[in-house]
């Protein structure tokens, strides 16, 4: 019979840890009385391990994007930061990052600003730092970002030019490793999708990249959906206060209209005087939504204001039924008769 199983050994000269596959066979024994013999044969299968990980990987990446994309699909516009935050948590878990976050960029692609950020246990937020800030602080990263380039930098491994003003910045943050993903709408750059290791470097494969450009582009349909949403939802909130403003307009109207045929009904009928100015005062104040109303008289020469009819008036104000015009309600009915303009309340008081 045989047997294969896997193993690991270590090589001589550098004392590496590698999987190898291990193959035993019984080959028998050449005489009876003698030990049976042993056939082994070993193969080095780190190439085999290395690509089942990477495939395992790609996978598990793949999979997290549907689940993320599928669960946007049901989330109100309320819901959007909060699933874009748990989005980023996922994806800055599974790809080793210790700081994820989405930018986004002004109209004319001169400021940026940092939209959401998830931070793992331990790692200091930067976003209060990055809002409405100008893109020149990552001047060269920027520049490969509007061009639709994607920004890897890898502590040792692959650079950022010397003299860019960026260095300031990921020095100040602690970055050992960052992956930086341009989003789009409507083919025009509108932030990125960025990705910082501070703990320890780590070098993202391609495969990596490709599937976050996918998830780069899912964030931007969906904060553009967030914007679409947010701007009809304004668009209503707006028609709806010009279809209030104007129905209560119509109602204003129409209980004019109605009070004022009521007014000619009383003025044409044979009721007495002091009816006839009841109803008008009442009518005003109803038209005007005050408490109060009451209709003044003045005899040309006279030294004395009459007041004719009252609705609402205090009771104890009811047995005034003048008032010399040297008084101060005298001279504020002498400001609206010269004025010939109305004169509000708060006016008066002054």
């Amino acid at each position: 019979g045989n047997l294969r199983f896997e193993w690991l050994h270590r090589r001589l000269d550098n004392d590496e840890v590698f999987p190898v596959e291990v193959l035993l066979t019984a080959l028998g024994s050449p005489d009876d009385n003698e030990i049976p013999l042993l056939c082994g044969v070993w193969r080095d299968i780190s190439d085999r391990k290395l690509a089942e990980k990477e495939l395992s990987y790609r996978l598990g990446l793949e999979a997290l994007i549907t689940d993320i994309s599928s669960r946007f699909i049901n989330l109100s516009t309320e819901e959007i930061g909060h699933g874009i935050q748990q989005a980023l948590a996922a994806l800055g878990e599974f790809v080793g990052a210790d700081r994820t976050y989405v930018f986004g960029y002004s109209a004319d692609q001169q400021r940026m600003t940092n939209l959401y950020e998830w931070c793992a246990e331990g790692i200091e937020p930067q976003i209060h730092r990055l809002q409405n800030a100008p893109i020149e602080r990552l001047a060269w990263c920027n520049e490969q970002i509007l061009n639709r380039e994607i920004v890897l930098y890898v502590e040792g491994v692959t650079s950022i030019p010397e003299t860019a003003p960026d260095w300031q910045e990921i020095e100040a943050q602690g970055v050992k490793s960052l992956m930086l993903i341009p989003t789009e709408r409507l083919n025009q750059v509108t932030g990125f999708l960025g990705f910082d290791a501070v703990r320890e470097a780590i070098q993202w494969g391609e495969e990596t990249t490709g599937l976050l450009q996918i998830t780069g582009g899912m964030f931007a349909n969906i904060l553009e959906r967030t914007y679409i949403e947010l701007q009809l939802r304004q668009s209503n909130l707006s028609l709806e206060r010009r279809v209030r403003k104007r129905t209560e307009e119509l109602e204003r109207r129409r209980r004019i209209a109605e009070s004022l045929r009521d007014t000619l009904t009383v003025l044409n009928s044979y009721r007495p005087l002091s009816e006839i100015l009841e109803h008008i005062v009442t009518q005003a104040t109803h038209l005007m939504s005050a408490n109060a109303c009451v209709l003044y008289s003045h005899q040309p020469g006279a030294d004395r204001v009459d007041i004719e009819a009252t609705y609402g008036w205090p009771d104890e104000l009811a047995d005034i039924r003048s008032f010399p015009l040297d008084s101060l309600g005298g001279q504020q009915y002498q400001r609206i008769i010269e004025g010939k303009q109305n004169i509000f309340r708060s006016e008066l008081r002054e």
